[in-house]
């Protein structure tokens, strides 16, 4: 008896020296897999940011990876005027569900409807430049730029704090910068994208020579399936 009451002892001691050190190691370990990492080292997950909106003019016959940069600017150009373009009384023509939309959505939905006008204004290329309107000798009264945007412009529309040049508007963020603000212009003032009259770009009149409406909403309607 004597025996077996040391040997009981015995391994009650051990057995609380053996939890005593285990509980005083550090830092715990964390098991994942088939990889073992300190608990220190783990990390809530990340949240990422809204993914960026690509458009269609990065990839059209081909991939364009120079146009990206285009996508980005014109995005963010149209997030900063979004109140006004949400004012568009024609909206829903472009865009069945657009109240219902999120501001991703609605950046994709500008985003394309401004790509599909550029491909009947010049294609995406932004050196293309047509006297159209204007006179052969005052090349700031020529058409230019993938939006076909002119210099003069900018004073008729009495646009504030931005003095771009001919050669500016044959570069493609500036002309965005200006295409866009003269869309919200036009909102602001007729209420509308398509018009009968006072648009600014031809592919949007309503019953125009050059109207490209029916196409330019056939293209949003191709990609941007969450309008409709």
């Amino acid at each position: 008896m004597k025996v077996i009451l040391i040997l009981a002892l015995t391994f009650l001691a051990f057995g609380c020296n053996e939890i005593k050190t285990a509980l005083n190691e550090t830092p715990s370990k964390v098991t994942s897999g088939d990889t073992t990492v300190a608990s220190s080292d783990v990390t809530p997950a990340v949240v990422k940011p809204t993914e960026r909106i690509a458009l269609y003019w990065e990839n059209t016959s081909a991939p364009h990876p120079e146009r990206k940069p285009w996508s980005d600017y014109l995005v963010e150009k149209v997030k900063a005027k979004i109140t006004t373009y949400d004012k568009a009384n024609d909206v829903t023509e472009l865009c069945p569900k657009y109240k219902s939309l999120n501001t991703h959505q609605k950046l994709k939905l500008w985003g394309e409807y401004w790509v599909a006008l550029c491909s009947f204004e010049s294609s995406y290329k932004p050196t293309s430049a047509s006297v159209d309107v204007g006179t052969q000798e005052n090349k700031d009264t020529w058409s230019i730029g993938l939006f076909q945007m002119s210099v003069v412009d900018i004073k008729n529309y009495r646009i504030q704090n931005m003095s771009y040049k001919y050669d500016d508007l044959l570069k493609p963020l500036p002309n965005i910068d200006l295409a866009t603000t003269i869309m919200a212009h036009q909102i602001e003032k007729k209420g509308g994208v398509f018009l009968a009259s006072g648009v600014y770009w031809a592919p949007l009149k309503i019953g125009g020579k050059y109207t490209r409406i029916k196409e330019i909403k056939a293209l949003v309607k191709a990609r941007v399936p969450a309008c409709f």
